[in-house]
């Protein structure tokens, strides 16, 4: 028996995401926390040498020499993550992209942990650590939503990834405010590891 082109269910398209009007920095995620990452890069690297010649004592609760490891890894390729993740995943699971103001949220989030490991923001070692560790999740959740709503269940890699990252952070500072013994240096190289592992994954989608 034949059927009608009219009995045929045609599954409906989306509807194309609604035009973005607001600041280009904050069209995507790339933009802004590249732009982040690269300052912040600089930024580090002269506050570090600072440190080490003697010209300037910070008043972080961390020793200099651990301050520059940990914003290194946590904070420059932090960001650098955020930016390539936040535009890739997206775009391989065909979701809506991060931006606007929600994206300069996530932003200040990462500003607001530069700000109190330089010690200038507070002088409370646990709220310096809690505000520091507040990015990574948040970042994980933004990336891990557009995998779940598409279903790309082989995209996992990278939420995942990120989750890892803030272990590593999570073992550093429970070192640094003594609560563990000897994790420090592994959170370091949990973080190294990780981003490592994000480039070894990226590479084999090319």
């Amino acid at each position: 028996m034949a059927v009608s082109p009219m009995q045929l269910k045609v599954k409906p398209s989306p509807a194309p995401p609604a035009p973005y009007a607001g600041p280009v920095v904050l069209a995507m995620g790339f933009r802004f926390f590249f732009l982040l990452a690269g300052g912040w890069a600089v930024i580090a690297m002269g506050v570090w040498l600072l440190l080490l010649e003697g010209f300037w004592t910070s008043a972080s609760y961390l020793p200099a020499v651990w301050l520059h490891g940990h914003e290194m890894i946590f904070g420059f390729l932090a960001a650098a993550a955020a930016g390539f993740l936040l535009t890739a995943v997206p775009g391989w699971t065909e979701q809506p992209k991060l931006r606007g103001w929600p994206l300069a949220g996530l932003a200040l989030v990462w500003l607001a942990g530069r700000g109190v490991m330089s010690g200038v923001v507070v002088d409370s070692p646990m709220v310096m650590a809690l505000v520091d560790l507040a990015f990574l999740p948040l970042l994980t959740l933004a990336i891990a939503l557009p995998v779940w709503r598409s279903g790309a269940h082989h995209q996992w890699t990278f939420p995942l990834l990120m989750a890892l990252l803030w272990l590593g952070n999570l073992l550093f500072h429970l070192e640094a405010l003594e609560r563990v013994r000897e994790m420090g240096m592994m959170g370091l190289y949990l973080g190294v590891d990780a981003m490592v592992m994000v480039m070894v994954a990226f590479g084999g989608k090319m």
